[in-house]
């Protein structure tokens, strides 16, 4: 699955780049097609440049995923080390999407 065009910019270069170094990886190569589609659409939640960080994470790492649990908080503080405002990422929609347990609601 190939990423949607993204605006032309250095950010968006980079992670098409990444991505397309990602879906060489033999963990990636064996994805289905909507398994690949729920990764960008994960990513899509992320301004490209940060965006890029996860898919670097990724293949430095040889994961299988590209945003964990824990990627909302860096996000945050990576925003924060910009000195920019960060908008919230519902950990919720997260969770669905991974199909994490949340507690039960009273």
């Amino acid at each position: 699955v190939a990423p949607p065009p993204p605006p032309e910019t250095s950010a968006a270069k980079r992670f098409t780049e990444l991505w397309g170094k990602l879906l060489q990886q033999p963990a990636w190569r064996k994805k289905t097609a909507q398994s690949l589609q729920t990764a960008m659409e994960q990513l899509n939640r992320y301004p490209a440049e940060f965006a890029c960080l996860l898919l670097e994470q990724a293949l430095a790492g040889g994961y299988k995923t590209v945003v964990f649990a824990s990627t909302p908080d860096d996000f945050r503080r990576w925003n924060e080390q910009r000195g920019r405002k960060t908008v919230a990422v519902d950990k919720t929609k997260l969770n669905e999407t991974w199909n994490v347990p949340t507690a039960p609601k009273p």
